[in-house]
Order: C-alpha cells, then structure tokens, then sequence
C-alpha cells in the first residue's frame, strides 16, 4: 500500500541521502519540494501513511430501518475525492 501511495504520502520517493553513516539524513529535492508544499502532483493534502489509513476509516456502512417493522437498508457513505484517489490507487474503483 505505501508503493501504491507514494504520491500521496509524505514519502521519499528518490530516496534520501547520507554524506556519511554517521550524517543525518538528507532528504532529497523532491522530498523538500514535497514538504513544503504539502501537496501531492494532484493538489490533494499530503498525509502521513498513519492519518490515511485513518481518513479511509472514516467512511461508513450504516443500516438503516424505517419505522419499527419497516423495511431495511444499508447506508453508504459517498468517499471524499482523496477516499476515492487511494481506493483507485490500490485498483479498487467503485468503493
């Protein structure tokens, strides 16, 4: 899921840098540009993998009964666009 994610996650994706072994590490340009920005090439908010998970969390399936004895149904709730971005990432479209 992180591979798939990347672009939407505050992730490295040339991978950071050490001078040394014993250096910090030194993200790379696109990582700052990244950061700074804290957008994805999509204009969606960046997130930490964690805070995803937990947007994702947030859509819900309630049932529904009209009445005492009345019918029964099953509530969806419509995904936000960045819900639907990482679903269609992992190929999972029309979640």
């Amino acid at each position: 899921m992180r591979q798939a994610w990347k672009g939407l996650l505050y992730h490295d994706e040339e991978g950071s840098q050490r001078q040394t072994p014993v250096s910090p590490v030194e993200p790379s340009p696109s990582a700052k540009a990244k950061k700074g920005t804290a957008r994805s090439e999509n204009g969606f908010p960046l997130q930490t993998f964690r805070d995803l998970l937990k947007t994702l969390a947030a859509l819900s399936r309630a049932p529904i009964q009209l009445g005492e004895d009345g019918p029964t149904f099953l509530r969806t709730a419509k995904p936000t666009p960045l819900q639907r971005k990482a679903f269609e990432l992992l190929g999972l479209e029309g979640v």
